[in-house]
């Protein structure tokens, strides 16, 4: 398999999992096995692009549209309030794009903040039941391929959504092509370098869920490919709630004995929130963001 970035064949293998464990974990925590009857290999590797440093998994594995209408069960799954979302208004402030568009819009939670901010905004997604409850809201959504796509636009944002493409590539190529001259591209997707890496087993942050990860230096690799400029990088702080996943995961990772691990993560819930006021919520969060621009 070739980095699914820049078709690059030298890669490092950071890691391998056996899928065994992954379905098993899977069926503890969200309740279903995402692998069986559809995925045939025993392990996954994690490697990384000596080229453009793009983290891709081998085999690929995505999950289809009955996985994410599993996962979509869950309350936590589609945020009403992201981190990202505040600062593409930042963006949209300072720039004061006259057309918008937004790339795997969902039902609409950044579009209803942003819509009158701009003389005309529309979103694209593959979730029709997601594009049915934007409309409902009275917003501008389409299914329409982007690399079909005629009209061009002054601002295009991207919300995690990278890391669940098979052809991240063509997908943006097909983004810069249709962003005005002078336009901005800003581009959000979960931080490998930040407190991820820390994390033992990310369920959420591999395949079925996540193909790639993207790192600081791939948005550069990006931005030159592009021909495009980055004018704005920024990561998350750590949020609470993912800090005591980080706390429960170390301490699974480190302590072998079940019965002192048990005593250890009830230590570490009662002592989360000063642990968290006294230097966690220092630790680089969950997110990344990229703003990209055309120059005129």
């Amino acid at each position: 398999m070739v980095c699914p970035l820049c078709s690059e064949q030298k890669y490092m293998t950071l890691s391998q999992v056996d899928v065994a464990v992954l379905a098993d974990r899977w069926k503890l925590n969200f309740g279903f096995d995402p692998f069986v009857g559809k995925f045939t290999e025993k392990t996954i590797d994690r490697r990384q692009c000596v080229d453009c440093a793009l983290i891709y998994h081998s085999p690929e594995f995505l999950g289809d549209a009955d996985f994410y209408a599993q996962l979509s069960k869950h309350d936590w799954y589609y945020e009403a309030e992201k981190w990202e979302f505040h600062r593409a208004l930042d963006v949209i402030k300072s720039a004061r794009p006259e057309t918008l568009l937004e790339l795997g819009c969902g039902a609409g939670e950044f579009l209803l903040k942003a819509a009158t901010a701009v003389n005309y905004s529309l979103g694209l997604d593959i979730n029709p039941d997601a594009l049915e409850a934007a409309r409902k809201r009275g917003l501008n959504v389409r299914q329409d391929d982007i690399e079909k796509l005629q009209e061009k636009f002054d601002m295009i944002v991207m919300f995690e959504v990278l890391e669940h493409l098979y052809r991240p590539s063509q997908i943006l190529q097909a983004l810069a092509g249709v962003l005005n001259p002078g336009g901005v591209l800003l581009v959000s997707v979960p931080n490998p370098d930040g407190y991820l890496k820390d994390v033992d087993l990310a369920l959420l942050d591999m395949p079925p869920h996540h193909n790639t990860a993207w790192k600081k230096e791939t948005f550069e690799f990006c931005a030159r490919k592009l021909g495009l400029e980055i004018v704005r990088y920024e990561t998350e702080s750590l949020r609470y709630v993912h800090y005591r996943g980080l706390l429960s995961s170390l301490i699974h990772r480190e302590t072998k004995n079940k019965y002192l691990r048990k005593v250890q993560q009830l230590i570490a819930i009662l002592m989360a929130p000063v642990l968290f006021i006294s230097g966690g919520n220092k630790i680089v969060g969950q997110t990344h963001l990229a703003v990209f621009k055309k120059s005129i």
